[in-house]
């Protein structure tokens, strides 16, 4: 597994001044309170955090890792695809269909845009 990025985040936090303060003393109380030896210590102990909450969330969900991105890119693009019959049909061709056509093809509109919101 890559982790590479949350060993970044875990840095990111202690320099942004963001450590989770529990964490902090626990790894402070591991290396006998020495504060350089504890950033090592804690960057370790909140990998493990994150690698734990990244897994937990994947498996609850049953999520893999990129999945969500193309779920709303495909529920945006629904939601452009009902706009633009919207468009196409009350704003260009509105003249041309009947009443009950009108009726008849509202889902096809209607259920894409609904999909994102």
């Amino acid at each position: 597994m890559d982790d590479e990025h949350l060993f970044l985040e875990a840095n990111n936090e202690i320099e942004a001044g963001n450590k989770k303060q529990a964490l902090w003393i626990k790894a402070l109380a591991l290396v006998g309170g020495d504060e350089k030896k504890a950033k090592h210590q804690y960057i370790l102990l909140r990998v493990e955090q994150l690698r734990q909450d990244k897994e937990s969330i994947e498996s609850e969900g049953n999520i893999q890792p990129g999945g969500q991105g193309v779920y709303k890119s495909l529920y945006f693009a629904s939601f452009v695809i009902g706009i633009l019959l919207v468009s196409y049909i009350y704003l260009l061709n509105f003249d041309n269909f009947s009443e009950t056509m009108l009726i008849h093809i509202t889902p096809l509109w209607f259920f894409p845009m609904m999909s994102y919101i």
